[in-house]
Formats: structure tokens, C-alpha cells, sequence
């Protein structure tokens, strides 16, 4: 029975992980296309490739800092509440916070791999014609 449970609190943990995945690749692509005009004029003005794609890690970036923030907040606020169903556990697990958040730092970063990639590698022309 405590397998069974082990096993759905992880199918549970992995289903959560993959919609912010998903959500947060979904959020840090639509801002990179709705700045896509001024990344190609960046560029046409003699911007980094690299630069653009790190601003566009930048922006990704705050929203990373501000939902863990609010994640923590909240999870400390709850452990009152929690502490209940934690057996042979202290409320506040120091451990599962920092893997917690490395984990989605790291799964956060890769999710904005992909459109940082695809903003720095904009023709400038393409973008500036778009509007």
C-alpha cells in the first residue's frame, strides 16, 4: 500500500513538473515573439547573438525568481497544516526545498533553451519586415 502511494505522489510530482515545464516554455515563447521586432533591431544595430539570446533568458529568469518566491512563501505557510500527514519528518525539510528548487531552476532553464535559441537566430530583415 505504501508503494502504490509512493508511486502516485511520483506520477502526481512528475505530471506537475511537466505542465510547468510547459506552461513556462509556453510564456518565455511569447515573449520572445512579441519582442521579435525589436530583437531584429538589435541585431540590424549590431547586437550579440548572444546578447539576445540572454535577454531572453533574463526575462525568463524573472519569472523563475518570482514564482519560486511565492512557491517557498506558500510551502512554508502550509507546513503547519502538512505536518500532520508527515510521518518520522520535521515540517520544514531543508533538503526537499533546495531539491525542490533546483529542480525546477534546472527544468526551468532548459524550457528556455529552445526560444532563446530560436530569438538569436532571427534575420534581422524578416523581423523588421513582420510588422
Amino acid at each position: 500500500m505504501v508503494r502504490t502511494g509512493a508511486l502516485f505522489a511520483a506520477v502526481l510530482a512528475f505530471m506537475g513538473l511537466s505542465l510547468a515545464v510547459i506552461g513556462l516554455y509556453g510564456v518565455v515563447s511569447q515573449m520572445a515573439n512579441e519582442r521579435t521586432h525589436e530583437y531584429g533591431i538589435r541585431i540590424a544595430l549590431g547586437a550579440n547573438r548572444k546578447d539576445i539570446a540572454l535577454a531572453v533568458v533574463r526575462s525568463g529568469a524573472v519569472l523563475l525568481l518570482c514564482g519560486t518566491s511565492v512557491g517557498v512563501a506558500v510551502a512554508f505557510g502550509l507546513t503547519r497544516f502538512l505536518s500532520r500527514f508527515l510521518f518520522g519528518l520535521p515540517p520544514v525539510d531543508w533538503a526537499s526545498f533546495a531539491q525542490a528548487i533546483i529542480c525546477v531552476t534546472v527544468v526551468t532553464l532548459i524550457a528556455m533553451f529552445v526560444p532563446a535559441r530560436r530569438t538569436s537566430m532571427v534575420d534581422p530583415i524578416l523581423a523588421l519586415r513582420s510588422e
